[in-house]
C-alpha cells in the first residue's frame, strides 16, 4: 500500500513535537485511505493531553470518493472521528472551503503535509500562504520530493520561499532507515 510508513511517521513526529506552542492544527494533501492521518490525530492528541479542553483538529484531503469513505471507517475504528476531519474532492477547493467557514484561519495551521499527486505541491503550497495560513514556526512536511519528485516544490521552499513574500523557509531533508527517500521539512520563519 502506498503510505507513510512508521519510520517516516517517527520522523515526523520528532520534528513535530518541537513546535512551540503544540501543534493543533494538521493538515494533509493526499489522506489515501487514513493512515497517516490516524497517525496525526494521534500525534497530536498526545502532543497536546496536559490540556484536555484544547481542540485539535487534522483536516484530510482526498480525491477518490472510494479511498474516503475508506478513511472515514478507519479514523472511526481507530477512535478519532471528533479530531479527524476527511474532505473529498480537490485538496485546494476543500481548504478554500474550510477557510471560508472558518474552520482554518489565518496564522491558524500548524502543519501541512503533502503527499498526494507530486505536480501539486508548489500550488497548494502557495495557495496556504495566499490564504495566510502558516504561523511563525509552522511546519510543512513533504513526502517523495525526490522519487516521484517534486522538483519545483523543493527548489521553491529550499530557496526560501517567493522574493518579497511573508513567508520565508528554513528546509531540513531526513531520509529515515527503512523507507525509500527523504522526507522535506520546511519551517516558516
Amino acid at each position: 500500500m502506498m503510505t507513510f510508513k512508521n519510520a517516516k511517521i517517527e520522523a515526523s513526529r520528532q520534528q513535530i513535537a518541537k513546535i512551540q506552542p503544540s501543534p493543533k492544527t494538521l493538515i494533509e494533501f493526499g489522506g489515501y485511505v487514513g493512515a497517516s492521518a490516524i497517525a496525526w490525530g494521534a500525534i497530536l492528541r498526545g502532543l497536546n493531553t496536559a490540556d484536555s479542553a484544547v481542540d485539535v483538529n487534522v483536516y484530510t484531503f482526498e480525491l477518490s470518493p472510494v479511498n474516503a469513505g475508506i478513511a472515514r471507517n478507519l479514523i472511526r475504528l481507530a477512535g478519532l472521528e471528533s479530531t479527524v476531519h476527511v474532505l473529498e474532492g480537490p485538496a485546494a477547493d476543500s481548504l478554500r472551503i474550510l477557510f471560508k467557514e472558518g474552520k482554518l484561519n489565518k496564522g491558524g495551521v500548524d502543519v501541512a503535509f503533502f503527499d498526494h499527486w507530486e505536480q501539486f505541491y508548489l500550488p497548494d503550497l502557495q495557495l496556504c500562504e495566499d490564504l495566510g495560513l502558516f504561523r511563525k514556526g509552522s511546519k510543512v512536511i513533504a513526502d517523495n520530493t525526490d522519487f516521484p519528485g517534486a522538483p519545483a516544490y523543493l527548489e521553491y521552499v529550499k530557496s526560501g520561499g517567493r522574493q518579497g513574500g511573508s513567508y520565508r523557509y528554513e528546509t531540513e531533508s531526513i531520509k529515515t532507515a527503512s523507507d525509500r527517500g527523504p522526507v522535506s521539512y520546511p519551517v516558516c520563519t
